[in-house]
């Protein structure tokens, strides 16, 4: 991963400078935010444009019976994204077979025959990211019951927004606009990660709150909307999970980020990494003794 440093100036270096003249000293100022700029601009320029991805499941049988005929359904990434392209996936456990359902997620499914009292083992599904935008068509995603378009009282909200708004841009943007307005992020609510009417009723939640009311209202309004559940590197160089939204305008899905950003798009500088359309779990089946399940993710960039 890369990283820009700053090296601090020599203690001796500023009594030294103010013994120039005050020409020296201002031209050896603007050296300084001349290399300083130059050092930020090399270090956008060396931005990582390949990432790793690894999902990693522990699996352990914490009963006191063996564990028969244990199926496994891990989700996997999105293959083509807004915001990247997976070009190879490697798993430590060959699937039996790898599904996409109607609505675009693929599955990877494994069957472990039998797991004895305390045995336990480490799935891992390794990924390589190219960060270059794939071009997505069209498709049918199946809509997230977070996203409660159809209910009366947000649809009479987003009547309200895009009264007289004659395009589907400036309807997405008044949209935008309110629920930027109407929504105070808290970590911490009671009502976090609930869905988009809890969001209207109660104004407050995280990114998933705002990005639900936000497909909601545009879905209500005839706009084409999605949930989009991934990661997001932050302004520390940390990925953190991020639910945003992409709508379909002018024949093409744009991304919408309801807590960054106040207009449709993302700045092209953020890094984002989609996962899939839903909230999609884990899913264990098996018979006999008890299975616990962890499950963890890293993200870095290639080398």
């Amino acid at each position: 991963m890369f990283s820009a440093f700053v090296r601090t100036a020599h203690p001796g270096g500023l009594a030294q400078m103010t013994r120039l003249s005050a020409f020296q000293r201002k031209a050896a100022i603007s050296l300084i935010i001349l290399l300083l700029y130059s050092g930020f601009a090399l270090a956008s320029e060396l931005s990582p444009t390949v990432y790793h991805f690894e999902s990693s499941v522990h699996i352990q049988n914490v009963g006191d019976k063996p564990v028969s005929f244990m199926k496994l359904q891990v989700p996997l990434l999105m293959k083509d994204s807004l915001y990247g392209t997976v070009v190879s996936e490697e798993f430590s456990l060959v699937p039996e077979e790898i599904t996409q359902s109607d609505d675009g997620q693929r599955y990877a499914h494994f069957v472990v025959e039998e797991l004895r009292p305390g045995e336990g083992f480490m799935l891992k599904i390794s990924y390589v990211i190219n960060m270059t935008p794939a071009v997505v068509e069209g498709g049918v995603y199946a809509v997230s019951p977070k996203i409660q378009w159809e209910d009366d009282e947000i649809r009479r909200a987003g009547a309200v927004l895009v009264e007289n708004l004659k395009t589907d841009k400036d309807k997405a943007q008044s949209l935008l606009n309110f629920v930027r307005e109407h929504m105070r992020y808290d970590r911490f609510s009671e009502f976090r990660n609930k869905d988009a009417l809890t969001a209207l009723q109660q104004g407050e939640g995280v990114c998933e709150d705002y990005a639900a009311l936000f497909a909601a209202l545009s879905k209500a309004a005839g706009i084409e909307s999605r949930l989009v559940y991934g990661y997001r590197k932050n302004s520390r160089s940390i990925f953190e999970r991020h639910t945003w939204v992409e709508i379909h305008l002018q024949d093409s899905w744009v991304p919408v980020d309801p807590v960054f950003y106040d207009v449709p798009g993302i700045d092209a500088s953020a890094v984002y990494i989609a996962q899939w359309y839903a909230d999609v779990p884990i899913r264990i089946r098996y018979s006999g003794g008890k299975i616990r399940a962890m499950s963890s993710e890293t993200i870095a960039a290639a080398n």
